[in-house]
């Protein structure tokens, strides 16, 4: 799947980040659809930019028709129609904090980072250790200035500003926002945008898209045993492994639920407390569980309300940590009640972990590279040149690139350039296909 890195995308404007290597950097804008306009808008920062086209515009526009190749359509139309936009509008709150007011900590190198509300609760946590994690900490702005080398954050601020309709600029102007501001500028809708980027969709997405609309990923819930919360975990279907969790607001628990049972996905089906404060005789009972679900069925529905479960309320839910279950908090008419024929503690099972407490203070911005530890490769130690087949008169040669303790083969390295990788994960490190003793890789033909 090509990422298109230098690009950045807000609605219907694109635009494009400047090449680390330019001695002539300029940061190019396309923008669609803007009002008062019948035709797009373009501009660039550059000196030549300014007065008529430039070098860094021919650039982007490659690029876009590039990218609208491979999507068969536009990036606006395949966000909005995306799983992953569902699920940021599903779990979307107004009052929750925006990417930009978090602050991010990463306690030793290699380590996840984690970003925390100005409260201090922690809302998502990045295990990943990939270039995607820079990438999604320049999107929010959470890399210091010294050690990012894109401000991705800045870029997309400044199409944001460019997008904006008449009414938006007539509200902005008034120290008002509308609710698609606000949701454009939260976590969720930050989130939703980097991992199809980088990952591809989820279920629940609308139909079309190509490579990049596929899902990919799959979403599974766990309880925090140590704040309550419920994350979200983000797992590749290609590996299996861990990209990220992300918290869902409280408030929007059972929302997000529903929407993981109706798009086929990992979900939770709370048992209706009614059911578990009800039991009778002919209730048929997990008979390992019996004395706790009978003991709580004795204490009777008030211990839902009870100030130590405050932490583990979602809502009309509660995680019963004896049970390991969720349960919803019930209104039944006890004239018409029948009690269960079948407590089903299976459908309502979560699985849990236990967070480790912080032993630093969360910071504005991250003041080292989070891949610093893994090891960025710049340049390589040698060339290795040897005839492709046995027949010495062959004219096929292996070119080999060596690296730390092992070598890339060249044609490894110009497919991941070509499908725009900014690096290539190797067993010595991660290699950084923009360096400049690789940027000549572009005009070798292979082999």
């Amino acid at each position: 799947m090509k990422l298109f890195p230098r690009l950045e995308f807000h609605r219907t404007g694109i635009g494009l980040l400047p090449d680390p290597h330019d001695p002539e950097p300029g940061s190019a804008v396309h923008l669609a659809n803007v009002a008062g306009s019948k035709r797009p808008l373009t501009f660039c920062s550059c000196s030549a930019g300014r007065r008529s086209g430039c070098r860094h515009l021919k650039q982007l526009e490659g690029q876009i028709r590039e990218f609208h190749r491979a999507l068969g359509g536009s990036w606006f139309d395949l966000f909005t129609r995306s799983g992953w936009f569902r699920l940021a509008q599903t779990v979307f709150e107004d009052n929750l904090p925006s990417a930009s007011d978090c602050s991010v900590l990463q306690e030793r190198p290699g380590g996840p980072i984690r970003l925390f509300t100005p409260g201090g609760v922690e809302v998502l946590r990045y295990v990943e250790q990939s270039p995607a994690v820079v990438r999604f900490l320049e999107r929010i702005g959470k890399l210091s200035s010294g050690t990012s080398v894109a401000d991705r954050s800045g870029l997309l601020e400044r199409l944001s500003t460019f997008m904006r309709t008449p009414e938006e600029q007539h509200l902005n102007k008034a120290g008002m926002q509308t609710n698609r501001q606000f949701f454009e500028r939260s976590l969720w809708c930050r989130v939703a945008y980097h991992a199809l980027r980088e990952y591809g969709d989820i279920p629940g997405g609308a139909p079309g898209g190509g490579e990049l609309a596929a899902a990919r990923i799959r979403l599974e819930p766990s309880v925090d045993l140590r704040g309550g919360s419920v994350f979200l975990k983000v797992r590749a279907d290609s590996d299996a492994s861990v990209r990220f969790q992300i918290a869902v607001p409280r408030k929007r628990v059972g929302d997000a639920f529903a929407l993981l049972a109706e798009t086929g996905q990992c979900s939770v089906t709370p048992l209706p407390a009614a059911d578990l404060f009800y039991v009778g005789p002919d209730t048929r009972i997990d008979e390992k569980r019996k004395l706790d679900i009978l003991r709580l069925a004795a204490e009777g529905e008030e211990i839902l309300d009870e100030p130590g479960r405050k932490r583990f309320s979602y809502g009309d839910l509660v995680y019963l940590e004896e049970l390991g279950i969720l349960v919803r908090r019930s209104e039944r008419n006890e004239a018409r009640w029948r009690e269960p024929r079948f407590l089903d503690l299976e459908a309502a099972a979560i699985d849990t972990f236990r967070s480790e407490a912080s032993a630093l203070e969360p910071s504005p911005t991250l003041a080292e590279n989070p891949l610093a530890g893994l090891g960025i490769l710049t340049e390589f130690d040698y060339i290795e040149i040897a005839p492709e087949g046995e027949d010495e008169e062959d004219d096929l040669l292996s070119i080999r690139y060596g690296f730390g303790s092992g070598d890339v083969g060249l044609n490894e390295l110009l497919e991941a350039k070509r499908a725009g990788q900014p690096y290539l994960e190797t067993p010595s490190g991660w290699i950084d296909l923009n360096a400049p003793a690789l940027r000549s890789l572009g005009s070798l033909p292979g082999r």
